[in-house]
């Protein structure tokens, strides 16, 4: 379970599982992040159960180290926005990408085939997957 404030108000409060990807808007320059162990489902966080917590300065100084990838506790930065002075979405910077390929199935010749699976194996930095599409 993660909870995470910034200027007093929750910004995330939920049950999260290692590798889930949450979005988190600092309204203050910083964020208060307690992180609980919470062995079933009728568990409420509290202060018995907590195995984290840590404030996070998330203002763009090079003193704070807010670089793409790092480590701070149990949380990864894998993308992060930044905003111009009117809170208009200036950048989008990401670690992560998603993106879509096409495939096209041919042969040199015509032949008559119901194609119900296919395999697409890839090597990435977090190792090899393979997706049955």
């Amino acid at each position: 379970w993660i909870l995470i404030y910034s200027n007093s108000n929750i910004q995330y409060n939920a049950f999260t599982e290692r590798g889930d990807s949450i979005k988190v808007r600092a309204m203050d320059g910083e964020l208060e992040v307690t992180i609980y162990k919470i062995e079933n489902e009728n568990e409420l966080p509290n202060g018995r159960n907590a195995i984290q917590s840590m404030t996070i300065n998330t203002t763009c100084t090079e003193e704070n180290d807010l670089t793409l990838n790092n480590l701070y506790g149990a949380l990864q930065l894998v993308e992060f926005t930044t905003r111009n002075d009117d809170d208009q979405l200036q950048q989008i910077n990401s670690a992560l990408a998603t993106i879509q390929i096409d495939y096209v199935v041919s042969t040199p010749s015509p032949i008559s085939v119901n194609i119900t699976t296919a395999r697409s194996s890839s090597n990435s930095s977090s190792g090899n997957v393979t997706e049955i599409v």
